[in-house]
């Protein structure tokens, strides 16, 4: 899989779970994702980024995603789709209860029954540029 994602060098690629944690990218996704990578929302290297994690919890993610309000909504339909697919997923359950109890934007989303949009709608994120 990987020498795939590496062949591609004109375009940003990554693996994601259903938790939104960035399992894999090749080298333009890892500097396209580079602000969730090295967000203060990881708490060790060995800690995978985590986009929802990074929507919610860190200021920067108001600058990286051109509507950041759709944004979440659209982590929000993922997230509710993976605990329908696999309700027993204790990592899931805890990413839901840590966002739950340290943003009120999230927790106020998750409450919702119904989503604004749907878990496949295109997501758009601004370059960082290189420093």
């Amino acid at each position: 899989m990987q020498q795939i994602r590496d062949s591609m060098t004109t375009t940003a690629a990554f693996v994601r779970n259903g938790r939104l944690d960035i399992l894999a990218t090749n080298l333009l996704g890892r500097a396209l994702y580079s602000p969730v990578f090295d967000s203060p929302t990881r708490t060790s290297e060995a800690a995978l980024p985590d986009l929802t994690r990074f929507g919610f919890l860190d200021p920067a993610a108001d600058d990286y995603f051109p509507d950041h309000p759709k944004s979440c909504d659209t982590s929000v339909a993922i997230l509710r789709t993976e605990a329908g697919r696999d309700p027993h997923n204790r990592d899931l359950s805890d990413l839901v209860g840590e966002l739950s109890t340290r943003s009120e934007d999230f927790r106020t989303r998750w409450a919702a029954l119904t989503s604004a949009c749907t878990a496949r709608e295109r997501r758009s994120a601004t370059r960082p540029s290189s420093s």
